[in-house]
């Protein structure tokens, strides 16, 4: 009976000193992965509060110095970019897929090669802008603006979604710093491009994503 008792005590106590050098392997451990995990974020925050920085810079002060790493660094992060300026900006080969940029402003802009796939540009102004090999796959063109665009082709148009409620007719009133939709000329565009749908073979685009998404802001 008390040998027994001498192995059971004996079992235990090897199991408690079994556990506590576990426990002191496993704590510093799990104590390093936090202290790695807190640093990574504090420096992720840090690097999205001075692409931030760049960027309201661009829109507001137009030092636009560093502006594609700071908007690719937004989008990774998964940033809105809404309401910003970026007019005359060169963003030539910029990958800003899947941001949201709704009334954001780029006339003039350079958006040569540009990859805005599945981005929303609900109102956003594209008058003017160098739309070169720009990819519009799956963007919502909800009301946006394309009126004297540059380079801009029915492939890509089409390649969008929501195309047939843009404004690609109209002039800019400078009185009053707004565009003006010629709503004849609009309507008769768009109707070729459709009249010209017909004749595609091409896979229709997914636009899914904007069959539910509500113009309310």
């Amino acid at each position: 009976m008390k040998n027994d008792r001498s192995k059971l005590a004996n079992n235990l106590f090897l199991q408690t000193s079994n556990q506590t050098r576990n426990y002191r392997i496993v704590l510093p451990v799990f104590l390093l992965l936090v202290a790695i995990s807190l640093g990574y974020f504090i420096l992720r925050k840090i690097q999205v509060n001075a692409a931030r920085q760049v960027v309201n810079n661009c829109s507001l002060k137009n030092k636009c110095d560093r502006i594609i790493p700071a908007l690719e660094t937004l989008v990774k992060a998964r940033q809105s970019l809404k309401s910003f300026t970026f007019d005359y900006v060169d963003l030539k080969g910029a990958n800003l897929n899947h941001v949201d940029f709704y009334r954001t402003n780029f006339d003039h802009a350079n958006l040569e090669d540009v990859n805005l796939e599945g981005a929303n540009l609900y109102r956003t102004n594209l008058g003017n802008a160098n739309l070169k090999n720009t990819n519009l796959e799956g963007v919502n063109l909800s009301s946006a603006i394309l009126i004297d665009t540059k380079n801009l082709t029915p492939t890509q148009i089409k390649s969008a979604c929501n195309w047939e409620q843009a404004f690609y007719k109209g002039q800019f009133d400078y009185k009053y710093s707004e565009w003006i939709i010629d709503r004849q000329a609009n309507e008769q565009f768009i109707r070729q491009l459709q009249e010209a749908e017909a004749a595609d073979s091409k896979q229709p685009v997914d636009c899914t994503k904007w069959k539910n998404w509500t113009q309310v802001r």
